[in-house]
Order: C-alpha cells, then structure tokens, then sequence
C-alpha cells in the first residue's frame, strides 16, 4: 500500500477505534464510496460532481490537476450562498463547506508529496473553518475533523513539551454584594455557601446570584491553569484559529470580526500592545473547539434542574443539543464593552 493512503488509513481507523462512542460510523474506502450526496441536492449537480471526482482521486491517490482548485472554489462557492441562503438551505450548504474541507485536507494529507510545514497549518486551519462556520453536520464529521486535526499536529507541527511555571491564580476578595451599577435596579447577592437544588428551584431560579469560590477546585483553576498563556496554547496545538471580534464596543463603526491564529491572539492577551485595536473572543464554543477545555470544568447541577420558560419569555426552548446545554466562552483584555441586552438562554456565567 502507498504510503500516502497508508496514512490515511491511519487517521480513520484511529477515529473508527478509539473516538466514535456515538452513533456508527462507516470504515473509510465504505463511506467515501457511499457519501451522502442526496443531502447536497440544492447545491447543484455540478458541485456533487466535482465532491465525487475528488474523492475518486483520493481513493485511487490520482487526484484530478484540477482537483484542488475546485474543492477551493466549491468552499468559497458554499460560504457565500450560506450567508445568502435561508435558514431552511443552510444545512445543505453547511454540509458541502464542511464536506469539501475535510476533502481539500485529505487531498494534501495523502498526497504523495512531503507534507511541509506550511501546508499542514493550512490543513488545521481549513478544517477549524469548518467546525467555527459550517459546524461540521453530518454523522461523525466534527470527531473526523478533531482526529485529522491531532493526527497532523503530532505528525508535522509538534510543539514542545508544557512545563507550566509557578504562578498565582488572581484572587479577588469577598464581598458581601456584588458593586451597585448606576442604571442596576439593586444588589446581587454573594453566597459563600452553595444552595441545596431544592433551595435553588425554590428561592433563586429567577434571580441573580453570585457563588463565591464555586468553580476554585475545578482543573481550570489548578492542574489546568487558564490563567496560564502557556497551558491555553499548548491545549490547542499549532495551526488552530479562532474567530475574534476586533475593537472595544460592537456598537461602533469600526468595529468588525476576522478569523485568527490562536497563538497570535494569545500574544495579545499576554502583551496587549502588540495590536493596535482590541481584540476579543464572544460566545464562542471554544470548548467543543478544543476539547481538552471541557475536561477542565465541572457544570453545576443547578443547570440540569430543568427550569420552566421565564415568564418573560415563554417561547423559550432549550438548546438543541444533546445536554440541551451551549458552552460559550469569552476571552478578552480590560477596556471591552458590552453594554445591556437580552438574552435568549438561560445563563449561568462561570
């Protein structure tokens, strides 16, 4: 067997084993063959002819001279028509940019030609694109995805070991309410001890509270410091990017949002005048991203007590998701703004 395809079957035979607890997924050459084209259908017949060319070419390691070119255009072609396509559409569309990326990755990374260093960033970076914009639909795409990605950071982009440095975990002290903002309408309360769930379905389910030391014994704050530059790069591994918003307050005009490598934002994070503008990571599910994250936090049980619609909203619904959960993060320097709003979720901010 080539090489090449030897070491595709590598990466998908690692999925098949060892990361695919949900759900069947077919072997490789299985469900190349058997891709699920009739989803594709508003894309257009050319399109599903281009995906099929290229994966015969991948099979059969001859890959068309035009083949990455239109993998290229067929991604470009899907990114636009999902801005423009209804919310109906967008599945389809999600799933050729998704699809056509995994495809582009797998041309380069079977190849025959020694994978540089440079063609392996881009590799991580398609594929990051297609979880942050597409979301990876599809059964077993976003593992395959998350599979390729370590697989080519192990092979061609290692970085050194962590040797984490002491450091100080910010404190802050307690206080018995939380500061009094001029347009708030009074005190939140800082509870040292953590209520019973029958006191919180009870007394605090429709009001805001502040948990004082809750998340302190969390791998995020010890073991796994996220306070520390260092573990947060080492986490995601070279090549991986980030959508950032990029400027104090959204409600400016100069405000706008760009992709990013990971490790530049993390440099300005360390050394905020490294960018001339402030930059800032929203609600954004880094932790289904990098997915090392969700080990280091522990989600309260007071999310899972199943709380009715607000009485303000009651068309609310959970998300749909297998918890019925949306893990967010923020990620920012001092000076960013978000000034007051709804929001559709119920939260609880760690």
């Amino acid at each position: 067997m080539h090489g090449a395809l030897h070491l595709a079957d590598d990466f998908l035979n690692h999925i098949l084993t060892h990361s695919y607890p949900e759900g069947n997924f077919l072997p490789f050459h299985c469900a190349i063959r058997n891709f699920p084209l009739t989803e594709l259908a508003i894309c257009g017949k050319e399109s599903v002819n281009k995906l099929q060319n290229a994966v015969k070419g991948i099979i059969d390691l001859n890959p068309g001279l035009n083949s990455s070119r239109e993998l290229d255009q067929l991604i470009e072609q899907a990114y636009i028509s999902l801005l423009a396509s209804r919310a109906a559409d967008q599945f389809q569309w999600r799933r050729l940019y998704s699809d056509a990326s995994v495809l582009r990755s797998l041309m380069d990374l079977t190849s025959p030609q020694a994978l540089s260093e440079e063609i392996a960033m881009s590799c991580v970076a398609r594929l990051d694109h297609a979880l942050i914009i597409a979301g990876a639909p599809g059964q077993g795409v976003q593992t395959l995805i998350h599979d390729l990605i370590l697989r080519t950071q192990a092979e061609h982009l290692p970085r050194k070991p962590l040797h984490l440095r002491s450091t100080t975990r910010p404190t802050r002290s307690p206080s018995t309410h939380s500061p009094v903002n001029p347009t708030s309408f009074g005190t939140i309360p800082r509870l040292i001890d953590a209520p019973s769930l029958s006191v919180f379905r009870r007394e605090l389910l429709d009001k805001p509270f502040i948990l004082t030391g809750f998340a302190s014994d969390w791998p995020a704050m010890n073991e796994h410091p996220w306070h520390s530059i260092d573990y947060l790069r080492s986490v995601a591994g070279r090549g991986r990017v980030v959508p950032v918003e990029v400027g104090k307050d959204y409600r400016t005009d100069d405000w706008t949002q760009r992709m990013m490598s990971w490790d530049d934002f993390l440099d300005v994070l360390e050394d905020p005048t490294r960018s001339q503008t402030i930059l800032y990571l929203a609600q954004h599910s880094l932790l289904s991203q990098f997915r090392a994250l969700r080990e280091d936090i522990l989600i309260p049980d007071y999310v899972f007590t199943a709380p009715k619609a607000p009485a303000t909203y009651p068309v609310y619904r959970p998300p749909n998701t297998e918890e019925e959960l949306v893990l967010n993060a923020w990620l920012g320097p001092a000076g960013t703004v978000s000034p007051a709003h709804t929001v559709c979720p119920i939260l609880m901010p760690c």
